[in-house]
């Protein structure tokens, strides 16, 4: 885990509690977050599952959560663990950014199952020379904010 935000309000609709993952192999030039890109970092740690849920319990007010990077995705089964936990606990609205793309996510059948627990994937990689025209909650114009449920149906 690279780090977490209990309280944010920039990184989807409402206060959310926001988890950062450490590892990304996309490497988007102009990335927010660089310091997520090693999979192997002095500036985060190995957490496990239980001790983000106890965090999340104690320090937030939110019902919403938020996954970012990182690439949630470069660790599916870590990832799907946590968010069966949060259901679980009753989070209302889960986000998850990630540099794939819709299709991509659709052609693992991981990735698939981690999408039944998401309400929307913000998906793409980062183009910094398509930040002008970018959605509400998205980095650059090429990325989707995609509404989980109705691409599942």
């Amino acid at each position: 885990m690279a780090g977490c935000v209990p309280d944010s309000s920039v990184d989807g609709p409402g206060i959310r509690y926001v988890l950062f993952l450490q590892g990304c192999f996309h490497g988007c030039a102009g990335c927010h977050n660089p310091a997520t890109h090693p999979w192997n970092s002095e500036n985060a740690e190995d957490v496990p599952i239980e001790v983000i849920i106890e965090h999340f319990k104690a320090n937030s007010v939110a019902k919403r959560i938020t996954i970012s990077g990182g690439e949630p995705f470069g660790q599916p089964y870590a990832l799907l663990c946590l968010l069966k936990e949060f259901k679980k606990l009753g989070v209302e609205d889960i986000w998850i950014y990630t540099g794939y793309e819709l299709e991509d996510l659709l052609s693992e059948d991981i990735f698939k199952e981690i999408l039944t627990y998401c309400d929307t994937v913000v998906t793409g990689r980062f183009d910094m020379t398509k930040r002008e025209g970018a959605p509400l909650f998205a980095g650059s114009s090429n990325q989707q904010l995609i509404k989980v449920k109705q691409v599942l149906k």
